[in-house]
């Protein structure tokens, strides 16, 4: 069936900084056949693709800490490294997508809300990859 997990596509990366809500959107992922790798930064998450090279999907929330690498960098880098690799931005405040000009809301393969919810936000990360549950 067209969109269903396989093994290939199994290993995603989620950065997200507060740990708590990572956490439980790690689990939410896991229990709809995804196999979250976390990492709290951006630059972490680039420090684990240069060691897992097979990951070619990723969540990035869009907070970034002042003086580090933002979501949009790490998305292109991560598509200069893998030109397959699907990138979703993980928005806190839907009036932030406005902030993103057409250009670089192309770079992500879906943009979704954090939502109190994690269950529905997998959902929203699983639609914008492709995948149906």
């Amino acid at each position: 069936m067209a969109g269903e997990l396989d093994q290939a596509v199994r290993p995603v990366l989620l950065v997200k900084d507060d740990a708590a809500y990572r956490s439980a959107l790690s689990g939410a992922l896991r229990t709809a056949g995804l196999d979250p790798v976390e990492a709290a930064t951006c630059l972490e998450a680039l420090d684990i693709i240069e060691g897992e090279p097979g990951i070619s999907l990723a969540v990035v929330g869009s907070y970034t800490p002042p003086h580090t690498l933002n979501a949009l960098a790490f998305a292109r880098m991560m598509k200069r490294k893998n030109r397959t690799a699907r990138v979703v931005l993980m928005l806190h405040d839907p009036h932030d997508i406005d902030a993103l000009d057409e250009g670089e809301a192309e770079i992500f393969a879906g943009i979704v809300l954090k939502l109190p919810d994690t269950v529905q936000t997998a959902a929203g990360i699983l639609d914008s990859f492709g995948f149906r549950k």
